[in-house]
């Protein structure tokens, strides 16, 4: 006779996506064991990774001089699957500087002709 025995406990979701130039909000993760000898993301050097409740909700928000472009949440799903975010960090004011560059291009323009009118 083989006994099989199966987890029927809830999936969870290991550690979120990750999204260069950005972190995320949430409850805190839990830890779990990894009993499969998997060392993948959120492994913690002790057998141990953090894992998250089904249903979570992570918002992401970029670092500073950043902002999102797209969709910035991640979802933990069924089967312990994260479903989003889908974003990027796009680098703040760079029309602005773009703006300042041909600012002060025009300037320097305006005094060379005030220079040649002088003469």
């Amino acid at each position: 006779m083989t006994l099989t025995v199966a987890c029927l406990c809830p999936a969870k979701c290991g550690e979120p996506p990750i999204v260069d130039k950005a972190s995320h909000d949430g409850p805190a993760a839990t830890a779990g064991h990894l009993g499969d000898g998997h060392h993948g993301d959120g492994h913690q050097g002790d057998g141990r990774r953090r894992l998250y409740e089904l249903g979570v909700q992570l918002n992401y928000s970029c670092a500073p001089g950043y902002y999102v472009r797209g969709f910035y949440r991640a979802t933990c799903m069924a089967e312990g699957r994260w479903v989003g975010p889908r974003m990027t960090c796009r680098r703040k004011y760079h029309r602005l500087l773009t703006f300042a560059g041909l600012l002060e291009i025009s300037v320097l323009r305006l005094a060379v002709k005030r220079q040649k009118y002088k003469q």
